[in-house]
């Protein structure tokens, strides 16, 4: 029998335990066990059928090793806007990722979940924007890692076919833009789970924006710092 997965996606939830240990939850995983028990029979399948070379750049180098690369098809594909606005360079199509420093600080709803008013207003207009430049809603997708912010970006939207959701909704889903806003500036702990991220950097086939807080990440997250990194080097860091 052959098992297929990726491991380094969200790994299966537990509802009757209480697992944050992310190397308990690997021993429980039936994928993961036996990719640790028989490495020797295991095969990746290198081939990546969704995003631009430079959207899934990143996760090929710094979360798959090296071991994927897009096929021919998807490695130049950009969003098809003929114009943007001047103040929004970033959604220039030849800049297929692009990160966007937020300041300020999020705040937090009674049941704990956090939400930033600064970023969720900024979605809005950057959906709005690109509604207005011809991309369909169905083809735009907005996620964060919290419900509040889930929450106050879909009052702020008011669009049925555009799906906002949280990062662990999202796995399987795709779209042709992705804004990912990570809100959270303080504890950062529930986006420093690497399979959460990779879930959150690989939803995009034309067009990934991130934003967040540039300095606390380089503070607080490795990972993130490198992706901010990697984005500057290709041109995409913008200050919003």
């Amino acid at each position: 029998w052959v098992l297929v997965g990726d491991h380094k996606q969200l790994l299966p939830i537990f509802q009757t335990l209480d697992i944050k240990d992310k190397k308990v939850q690997e021993k429980l995983s039936i994928f993961c066990y036996m990719l640790d028990k028989y490495k020797d029979r295991s095969v990746w399948l290198r081939r990546h059928y969704r995003s631009n070379s430079e959207i899934i750049g990143f996760s090929s180098r710094y979360i798959y090793e090296g071991n994927i690369s897009p096929v021919d098809k998807c490695r130049e594909i950009k969003l098809n806007i003929k114009s943007y606005p001047k103040d929004m360079k970033f959604l220039n199509p030849d800049i297929p990722v692009v990160f966007l420093h937020v300041d300020g600080m999020e705040s937090m709803r009674e049941d704990g979940s956090r939400f930033k008013e600064s970023e969720a207003k900024l979605a809005t207009r950057i959906v709005k924007t690109l509604k207005g430049l011809g991309v369909k809603s169905e083809d735009i997708g907005v996620i964060t890692p919290y419900r509040a912010q889930r929450d106050y970006i879909k009052e702020l939207i008011k669009d049925d076919e555009l799906e906002v959701n949280t990062v662990d909704s999202f796995q399987g889903r795709e779209k042709d833009v992705i804004i990912f806003t990570i809100t959270s500036t303080e504890d950062m702990s529930f986006v420093e789970d690497e399979n959460r991220l990779n879930v959150a950097f690989t939803r995009a086939k034309k067009k990934l924006i991130v934003f967040g807080n540039a300095k606390s990440i380089h503070e607080k997250h490795k990972l993130l710092s490198r992706f901010v990194s990697y984005v500057k080097e290709r041109g995409g860091y913008f200050t919003a």
